[in-house]
């Protein structure tokens, strides 16, 4: 805390002695011909200190309260279910709105792929220097890259500019191709569990989610997929199994995740529990280069200021973003995750209200940073224990 801070807060600390022991001067009608003549007891330090502490924790409160009337104001707006769960790290507290609901991650999942393949690199398992070779089956529908650039029968990447691929465009054959190098969707989701974290599930490549999706029952032998059969496949689907196949994807359990599990994953990776130094360095200024997203949670924070993020989409209807974010001086870090499923509003709009809503928890966390802090003081606060989490379910 500056001295401009201390300063400020030990002035608002006195006059709130003041008025709460009653020697403010009230018995005066009139102003005093010489006020320095008042001599007023000097307060204890502790009683300074437990009444700092009062108003710091009331003054937080109504600060809590006006953020969660916006929040949820703003959550109506977007058309469809908003899940949100804001983590500031350093103090544990936390703000959270159908935190425990489980949503459709889609490219959201390739964080926990990111995390699960970069365990094999800290175990030796896996080298970020070894080549992969991508054929032409191996290209993928979607976001990305390569399915834009890639024109030859065979190219080999390295592990390392395949992950750069999938998290900072978000491309879809990098992901499948590490997801089977991270040993499959199976060993993600179990990894995810040795680490305490069990409402996330990776359970497809992204080709198969795509498919089911778009209502595409069966697929071409993976030796012998293409783009172009693909799309084919996709043209061909009637309009109202398409509608069907949407409808049953939003209460497919197959790559979801609460809101809470993902800003918890979020926040352990920060913390170094998750990763070694290096693979935890790594994956974060890589997602703080990310070039997707750029008007959802990144759309409102100030220049200038540290975001790590993963964006994710599937038509209009789901719009997801996760991010860690460095609150300016010593504020500290946010995890934050926003889905967003089943809207009926544009994509524009949609990412219009995740920035409002991303600027209103960052400016709360940033400005009432020392009332949290208090107000988590003496309360029993961890990743894995939410007794201390402030929730807001609705």
């Amino acid at each position: 805390m500056n001295k401009a801070t201390t300063r400020s807060l030990s002035i608002f600390s006195l006059c709130l002695i003041l008025l709460l022991t009653g020697t403010a001067c009230t018995g005066f009608s009139e102003p005093l011909n010489n006020p320095s003549a008042i001599t007023l007891p000097a307060p204890s330090e502790s009683k300074k200190n437990e009444t700092l502490e009062i108003a710091l924790k009331a003054d937080g409160d109504r600060a809590f309260q006006r953020l969660k009337s916006e929040i949820h104001r703003i959550a109506v707006l977007t058309g469809g279910t908003v899940g949100l769960s804001a983590l500031h790290i350093e103090s544990g507290r936390c703000f959270s709105l159908n935190g425990m609901e489980r949503f459709p991650m889609a490219s959201a999942y390739k964080i926990p792929i990111a995390v699960q393949l970069l365990s094999r690199v800290d175990c030796g398992d896996v080298d970020l220097d070894q080549f992969v070779t991508i054929r032409g089956s191996d290209i993928h529908p979607g976001s990305g890259k390569l399915i834009l650039t890639f024109k030859k029968k065979a190219a080999s990447y390295t592990v390392r500019e395949l992950l750069e691929l999938m998290l900072l465009v978000s491309d879809n054959t990098a992901s499948d191709a590490l997801l089977n190098l991270a040993g499959g969707p199976e060993a993600v989701t179990a990894f995810m569990k040795t680490l305490g974290i069990r409402d996330l599930d990776v359970s497809r490549s992204t080709l198969n989610m795509l498919a089911d999706w778009r209502g595409i029952d069966e697929l071409p032998p993976p030796e012998d997929f293409s783009v172009e059969k693909y799309n084919r496949l996709r043209s061909k689907v009637p309009m109202h199994v398409l509608e069907k196949a949407q409808n049953r994807f939003y209460s497919d359990i197959r790559d979801t995740a609460t809101p809470d599990a993902m800003t918890r994953l979020v926040a352990m990776v920060h913390c170094g529990t998750v990763l070694k130094p290096e693979s935890t360095t790594l994956l974060l200024k890589i997602m703080e280069r990310c070039k997707t997203g750029q008007s959802r949670i990144r759309g409102l924070i100030p220049p200038g200021m540290a975001t790590a993020n993963k964006t994710g989409t599937i038509g209009p209807g789901i719009v997801n973003d996760v991010a860690l974010l460095t609150l300016p001086g010593d504020a500290g870090h946010l995890a934050l995750t926003i889905f967003i499923k089943s809207s009926d509003r544009s994509l524009s709009y949609q990412e219009q209200t995740m920035a409002q809503i991303a600027r209103y928890l960052y400016d709360y966390y940033f400005f009432n940073g020392t009332a949290s802090a208090v107000a988590a003081s003496g309360e029993s606060c961890s990743l894995q224990n939410r007794i201390c989490c402030r929730k807001d379910v609705r």
